[in-house]
């Protein structure tokens, strides 16, 4: 899905779900296909106060953010193959994602990862990690509605926040291409 306004263009993708039980290792990849102006690929977990960084691949590195360091792990070399890897799934851990394509230009792309934990019933969590299920595509609404969006400025701050209901999307959308056209302004 992709919006328009004031020559600003945001690339949203339906999220995408992860599942995978405790004490296993979850794999996110970010859904979308960085091209060539592609900067560099941050990962954020969406909290609900706001979203927080985890980590940053850039072309010739992979940064970590040490509050994150005991359990998440990155791994692929540069920004083709950007995995955030989380072993030792904790129930804490569960929740959504975000990963966003940095460009020079004024297209953003960002798309969200939702991780879902499983209980291992009648399993020992300190034994060997348990198979992981394949990531699959969904859009639901139901899952939308009630929740919040936010706008987070360039240094962390949350510039604002819409409570969101079945056109979330489209209000978060509208909030990005405001933020988007702040931001070249000042450029």
């Amino acid at each position: 899905m992709s919006f328009m306004c004031s020559g600003l263009k945001l690339d949203l993708k339906d999220h995408v779900d992860v599942s995978v039980t405790v004490g296993g290792v979850a794999h996110l990849r970010c859904p979308l296909t960085p091209s060539s102006d592609v900067l560099q690929i941050m990962w954020r977990k969406l909290e609900p106060e706001e979203p927080v960084t985890v980590a940053t691949c850039l072309p010739t590195k992979h940064k970590l953010h040490s509050k994150f360091s005991d359990i998440f792990r990155l791994s692929g070399a540069g920004l083709e193959d950007c995995v955030l890897e989380i072993h030792g799934v904790k129930e804490k851990i569960q929740g959504c994602y975000q990963c966003l394509l940095i460009t020079p230009s004024d297209v953003v792309h960002a798309a969200k990862i939702c991780l879902r934990i499983q209980e291992r019933h009648g399993l020992d969590p300190t034994q060997s990690s348990p198979e992981e299920v394949a990531p699959s595509s969904s859009s639901s609404e139901e899952e939308e509605a009630g929740s919040m969006k936010q706008v987070s400025g360039a240094d962390g701050s949350v510039l604002w926040a819409v409570p969101c209901s079945v056109g979330g999307v489209v209000l978060l959308a509208g909030a990005v291409c405001l933020l988007l056209f702040f931001f070249r302004k000042r450029r």
